[in-house]
């Protein structure tokens, strides 16, 4: 499970803190980004927990994965994402900008040109547990292999 990418502002950075803080327990993104070729997340994976750069800060295992509509995905996804938003609608907000800034790159990864994002766009939002931070024993794991979206 990778946070962040290169010319990110540190966003992925932070994200990843807060994971190894135990405040981060989900995340989200777009069922566009699969279609290059990622499979979805599956529960009981478990990966390795990795910044941009490909540095290896613990494992996680993912416990829960649900697909469901921008429009609809809610309060739990909000709080779970663990980065303060208020609600729903804070979330919505943040990530429709988000995705919004990052479009052109959503396009190259689904291999759609005209990609755009829509009201009822399907989010792959995927819950998931610290088994061990680094330097914990994380050899003695086995993880799955996963590309994951940024």
């Amino acid at each position: 499970m990778t946070f962040g990418y290169d010319g990110d502002g540190g966003l992925g950075d932070r994200l990843l803190a807060a994971v190894l803080r135990g405040e981060k327990t989900a995340t989200s993104s777009l069922a566009v980004e699969y279609l290059g070729g990622d499979p979805l997340p599956r529960v009981g994976e478990r990966l390795a927990l990795t910044d941009h750069a490909g540095g290896i800060h613990g494992v996680v295992e993912t416990t829960r994965v649900t697909i469901a509509p921008l429009a609809e995905v809610g309060d739990d996804v909000a709080r779970d994402e663990g980065e303060g938003f208020a609600g729903a609608a804070q979330w919505r907000e943040a990530h429709e900008a988000f995705w919004r800034g990052i479009s052109a790159l959503v396009r190259d990864d689904a291999g759609d040109p005209a990609w755009e994002l829509r009201e009822h766009e399907p989010v792959v939002v995927e819950w998931f547990r610290l088994e061990r931070p680094a330097g914990h024993g994380d050899a003695a794991l086995p993880v799955t292999e996963r590309p994951t979206a940024r």
